[in-house]
């Protein structure tokens, strides 16, 4: 063989180990940034996992006050309406007052007749009155 392609071919065994090598480098680079993508790629599941359980939470957070609220404010419209009575009832009983206090003002006194002096209201009368004065105002 000659020395020129002694050469060559020693020249070609030289640039086809500097391939490999450079493949080498290039499958172990790729290989690396691979495993970096998994680790970003895991990373981000988990991230991923932790906003959703958050989500979560915060939707059930979100009904449980919206139930309260709604409580609240059938509580708070029973309450309303219980007060919008109470004012209506004082109305009536300061209605019932008034004629009250007008009926005693406008009463004469006089001295009793025989008649009234001797007789006095039957029972049932007298407590259908005290029953009517007793009434709550």
């Amino acid at each position: 063989m000659s020395n020129w392609m002694t050469t060559g071919i020693a020249g070609l065994i030289v640039l086809m180990g500097g391939m490999i090598v450079y493949h080498l480098i290039t499958v172990a680079d790729l290989q690396s940034e691979k495993h970096l993508l998994k680790l970003e790629k895991a990373d981000l599941e988990a991230e991923n996992a932790s906003l959703k359980n958050n989500l979560e939470e915060a939707l059930r957070a979100n009904r449980n006050w919206s139930h309260a609220s709604d409580r609240m404010e059938k509580s708070l419209k029973a309450a309303i309406d219980q007060a919008l009575k109470s004012l209506e009832r004082e109305q009536w009983a300061l209605v019932e007052a008034e004629a009250w206090r007008r009926g005693i003002e406008q009463a004469m006194q006089r001295d009793m007749t025989e008649t009234e002096e001797k007789k006095v209201p039957d029972d049932e009368a007298r407590r259908a009155f005290l029953a009517d004065l007793d009434r709550p105002l």
